[in-house]
């Protein structure tokens, strides 16, 4: 009988990526007798074969259902044995949703689902980054690590039995998205080794990451100036910076404990079940300097300042950061007057800008 592995995710395990390498190699992939689903292929993805995405953006079950329908004519027609979609959308499913894929296409192929597994503080964290970066109003990681929870997206458990409930202990594969635990050191060799594909060497890889991870230093800061001047070049402030830094965690070290402790039982049973052993996930470990901290209590704006400074048409960029070294000096002029004269001494490195303000400061600071 043929195979029909469905990606699910989860989001934030390098899905995009995973992607757009499945799409990329998709004549290798039939050279190896599998298929890379073209029927509603959309960015590279198959949210539409997915209930919980088609209810997000207000289409009904039956538009889901004629979907698959058009999936199970692809699968029909097709010479191949094994057939691939991918979603990150797919953990959010219930059960019904994946009866439903399940009568469409049981009769036909048969049906597994590889699902990453990411560590839930790190996921946490990557997703408020993701959020923080969209501008979206995010609230505290708190709120978020609340909705998460009542969705049950953090309980790893719940959602592999909900799957399994419906397709079978032997339709789960089961892997970590930890990249020192990945077959061949990367994502793309891993997922090709879990559904069977023993070569990877003749895959094209992906050149740059399609979803770039930004640290929090870059997301924070990114925003303030986005906040003074709305029009500045959202690609110029999202693109990772070129400087080394030691970048900060959204979540402390006990913040990271205790939500871990709210999983340790679900996650030692999917270890010993999955992986024959005792513990799901290396713990994190302590670092001070890792800890969350107000991101100018660093050098990172003043490192982003002079990384414009040096470069081409970064005039606006280098005006919003005047801007905002001027509102931090007003802030801390009173009350703060080591911090304030720090900002000035960094706005004083924009000779173009504010010189009248740099001046001003320095007064106050030094005779008020």
């Amino acid at each position: 009988m043929r195979t029909l592995y469905i990606h699910i995710g989860t989001g934030k395990t390098g899905t995009t990526a995973l992607q757009n390498f499945l799409a990329k190699n998709s004549s290798i992939l039939n050279n190896q007798g599998y298929h890379y689903i073209t029927t509603l292929q959309s960015g590279n993805n198959h949210h539409e074969f997915c209930a919980n995405y088609q209810r997000m953006i207000n289409k009904s079950d039956n538009d889901t259902f004629n979907n698959l329908e058009a999936l199970k004519s692809e699968i029909q027609n097709s010479s191949f044995k094994n057939f691939i979609i991918s979603s990150e959308y797919f953990p959010g499913n219930n059960a019904n949703d994946i009866s439903n894929i399940s009568s469409v296409l049981s009769s036909i192929v048969k049906i597994k689902f590889v699902l990453y597994l990411r560590r839930q503080d790190e996921y946490v964290e990557s997703w408020y980054s993701q959020v923080v970066k969209s501008g979206l109003e995010e609230g505290t990681i708190d709120n978020l690590i609340q909705i998460l929870k009542n969705e049950k997206y953090l309980d790893y458990k719940y959602l592999i039995d909900t799957w399994t409930s419906i397709l079978g202990e032997e339709s789960a594969i089961i892997r970590k998205y930890q990249k020192n635990m990945f077959y061949g050191k990367n994502i793309f060799s891993d997922f090709l080794h879990s559904i069977n594909i023993p070569n990877s060497e003749s895959f094209l890889t992906e050149d740059k990451d399609p979803n770039p991870g930004l640290k929090r230093e870059q997301i924070i800061l990114g925003n303030e100036l986005l906040r003074i001047n709305p029009s500045l070049s959202l690609e110029t402030l999202r693109t990772p910076v070129s400087f080394a830094f030691k970048s900060t965690n959204w979540l402390s070290f006990d913040q990271k404990v205790k939500l871990l402790s709210s999983y340790e039982d679900t996650n030692k049973y999917i270890a010993a079940r999955y992986f024959s052993s005792e513990e799901l996930f290396t713990p994190p470990v302590f670092n001070d300097e890792n800890e969350p901290s107000d991101i100018y209590s660093s050098d990172f704006t003043l490192m982003f300042l002079l990384m414009h400074k040096y470069q081409e048409n970064s005039d606006k960029i280098l005006s919003a950061i005047a801007d905002l070294l001027a509102e931090l000096i007003e802030k801390n002029v009173n009350n703060n007057k080591s911090l304030a004269l720090k900002f000035v001494s960094w706005l004083s490195l924009l000779e173009n800008q504010k010189k009248y303000a740099v001046n001003n400061f320095i007064k106050r600071i030094l005779y008020e």
